[in-house]
């Protein structure tokens, strides 16, 4: 992330539970907090589309939406979930668009491609492949043993390799 909301943007990673894609935001997260001095939004789908019906139900939904679209870079993961969401879809499209035109970085997960995404219009999966689309798959049996021993050491914990 050299130059991040230049290039790869959006980034889209995919993959199925378990290969890391969360803490891959957390990295993120922290890399983007350096490099911009600015605030990074970091919203799990569920609690970005909670947030948004708070917002809506306490009408301080302009409020939300400049915070949102003033940060210097939006990570959203999970993505899949706000499938069938039509307000949440919305927004997201329009914020969207908001970063993209001044460049500033948005990163999502999801559980799958975002052309295997369900319930999300053709407008919504066209932004999301209009920058970085990367799947992640999960590693073999040698590099989870790989990884399992070296937590255990980290840990003290003595592993037999059977």
């Amino acid at each position: 992330m050299e130059e991040p909301g230049a290039i790869y943007n959006p980034l889209f990673v995919y993959g199925p539970p378990g290969t890391g894609k969360s803490h891959l935001l957390d990295g993120a997260a922290a890399v983007l907090r350096e490099k911009l001095r600015a605030p990074v939004l970091h919203y799990t789908a569920d609690s970005w589309s909670a947030e948004l019906v708070k917002q809506f139900e306490e009408d301080t939904w302009e409020s939300f939406r400049r915070r949102v679209r003033s940060a210097g870079a939006l990570i959203l993961d999970n993505v899949q979930v706000l499938g069938e969401r039509p307000r949440s879809l919305d927004e997201l499209f329009h914020t969207i668009n908001a970063f993209l035109d001044d460049q500033r970085q948005i990163v999502f997960t999801a559980d799958r491609s975002p052309a295997e995404l369900v319930g999300f219009p053709e407008r919504l999966i066209g932004r999301f492949g209009a920058g970085l689309v990367a799947g992640i798959d999960p590693p073999d049996v040698e590099t989870r043993a790989a990884i399992l021993r070296a937590k255990a050491r980290g840990m003290a914990i003595e592993v037999p390799d059977a």
